[in-house]
């Protein structure tokens, strides 16, 4: 079953936002489930979900460094 995932876009206040990531996280969570994202030369750049360190949340690479060595 996929996650329902509210889409984000720049037109949205600030409030619709935090709304909107907070969803996506509730949703994630129900989904027991983490998605990871590679970037265009397939290093783990982003990580949305539990995290390895098992909180939730979402965390962005800086280019080249892979998103799960940050836990390591």
């Amino acid at each position: 079953m996929p996650v329902p995932i509210v889409r984000l876009g720049p037109q949205m206040n600030t409030q619709q936002l935090v709304s909107a990531l907070n969803q996506n996280f509730q949703n994630l969570e129900r989904m027991g489930q983490t998605q990871i994202f590679r970037d265009e030369n397939g290093v783990n750049q982003i990580i949305i979900g539990k995290l390895p360190d098992g909180t939730y949340g979402l965390v962005i690479s800086k280019p080249g460094i892979d998103v799960l060595s940050l836990f390591s």
